[in-house]
């Protein structure tokens, strides 16, 4: 067949202008018994309908003859504008289930699902379900960049929730209370956060999604250590990802640069771990003038904040460590930069 042999579209259902008296529905059940001579989708035209009148037959009805015609283009008229019908329960029951391929509507736009059996009276979307979900113009969700902590709904067509990447807050660099150059010069970097890239966990459409973002160390604060990062579906937590510690000024020796993130948690669920990398270490501090060191923790987002005369630079690459202070007087340390998550649903 070609494409221009296509027939022409039924635009509306046969007899839709008839007057009352001469349409009525065809019912599914046999009107043998109940009214003489109605034609029903179960017995067709009956007996009664091939005997002459004079033998007591009753001719078939005009009104039979609109209805079934009504009700069986109203559907091809549906069919050539190209609808797909919605999930129907009792239809499903009444039709011993949907066969293998058979496709429905999903309650989003742009949705549907398959089914992967014949007989299939489950319902799509319900756990172990005989149906696969297929989502129209795009093979994902799209990757969603999250830099703030929120509450997310998994689209009802989603099987699986990719965190294409997760870090934890970056830790604060040290201040200098340094009262001379001759003792130690310079505060140490912050360490940057914990790193995932690429771990996968099934999810179910409707569940809940809560995303954590770890905030920045700040001097004085929790040692200036940056915050974790967390993803957790209904309730239990998928993945964590730890920030980096704080640095620490020491008056006569070198002041050790904050330790990088670690010690996250992957849940055993996931359909695949990632790649979990420890944070970068933020430069030590040294003693005099002259070593102007100190600088935050890198990450895959972009470099730690520097050292800076007085004050340590705050981080603005996310999850990097910020920068500790040089000055032969007091300084203060930069700031870590807060965590972020990229995530994305997939069918």
């Amino acid at each position: 067949m070609k494409l221009s042999e296509l027939p022409t579209k039924i635009q509306t259902p046969f007899g839709s202008g008839a007057g009352s008296s001469y349409i009525r529905t065809v019912p599914v059940a046999s009107q043998i018994g109940i009214t003489d001579g109605a034609a029903s989708f179960t017995d067709g035209f009956v007996p009664l309908n091939a005997q002459p009148e004079s033998s007591g037959g009753i001719p078939p009805a005009i009104q039979d003859f609109n209805g079934l015609l009504n009700q069986m283009s109203a559907v091809e008229k549906a069919f050539c504008a190209g609808t797909f019908f919605p999930f129907d329960s009792a239809f499903s029951t009444a039709i011993g289930g949907y066969p293998l391929g058979a496709v429905v509507a999903a309650a989003a736009s742009g949705q549907f699902w398959v089914s992967t059996a014949d007989d299939n009276t489950t319902t799509p979307g319900a756990s172990g379900a005989s149906w696969m979900n297929v989502y129209v113009g795009s093979s994902s969700s799209g990757v969603q960049i999250i830099t703030t902590d929120q509450t997310i709904t998994v689209p009802e067509w989603a099987t699986r929730v990719v965190v294409r990447k997760i870090i934890g807050g970056g830790g604060a660099g040290a201040g200098s209370t340094s009262t001379s150059i001759s003792g130690n010069y310079s505060g140490g970097g912050g360490g940057a956060g914990e790193q995932v890239e690429g771990a996968v966990f099934p999810v179910t459409g409707g569940g809940t999604l809560d995303c954590g973002i770890g905030a920045g160390g700040v001097e004085g604060t929790n040692s200036g250590a940056g915050g974790t990062t967390s993803l957790s579906y209904n309730g239990t937590t998928l993945i964590s990802v730890v920030g980096g510690s704080g640095s620490s000024f020491y008056e006569t020796a070198g002041s050790a640069g904050g330790p990088g993130g670690t010690g996250g948690t992957t849940s055993s669920t996931a359909l695949n771990q990632g790649v979990r990398t420890r944070g970068a270490d933020g430069s030590d501090g040294q003693s005099g003038a002259a070593q102007l060191t100190g600088d935050g923790g890198a990450t895959s987002f972009g470099g730690g904040g520097r050292s800076g005369n007085g004050a340590g630079i705050n981080a603005t690459n996310f999850g990097a460590g910020g920068g500790g202070a040089y000055k032969s007087a007091a300084g203060t340390g930069g700031n870590g930069a807060p965590g972020r998550m990229d995530i994305e649903f997939l069918p």
